[in-house]
């Protein structure tokens, strides 16, 4: 059903089990969920250095519909050590919400020093204005 527990594929891919391939493979076609789509994509790319896992990941991740899930995919994407993938990733260092952009920003290696202090920063200020409001 697709609902497979990711650390099997994780195993099989350390493992270097290209035996188990064609299984993957079959556990990916059948599986709903964006995100297990794109674990077990990663293990078999792993295995196999099949491209193909790169263009279907792509897809993937742009069903991924919750801040949580795209923040887990960005460690797995990384992976794939891709600049289509990379560019993926790019497109959520700005994004308003702190954990996304901070994660893209780390799982690409940008140095995120500036930006906490600057988010810090930030919410210092807002809630200085919002005591100066009242």
């Amino acid at each position: 059903d697709g609902s497979e527990d990711s650390l099997i594929f994780e195993t099989l891919s350390y493992l270097n089990s290209k035996n188990a391939v064609s299984l993957m493979l079959k556990s990916l076609e059948n599986c709903q969920n964006a995100l297990q789509q794109i674990k077990i994509a990663i293990s078999i790319y792993k295995i196999n250095h099949d491209n193909k896992m790169v263009d279907f990941v792509s897809k993937a991740f742009n069903k991924l519909n919750n801040e949580y899930d795209l923040i887990s995919s960005f460690s797995y994407l990384e992976e794939f050590k891709d600049r289509n993938i990379n560019e993926l990733i790019e497109k959520y260092t700005h994004n308003s919400d702190f954990l996304i952009a901070y994660n893209a920003k780390r799982v690409l290696g940008i140095n995120t020093y500036w930006y906490v202090k600057a988010q810090s920063f930030n919410q210092l200020l807002k809630t200085i204005r919002g005591h100066l409001s009242k």
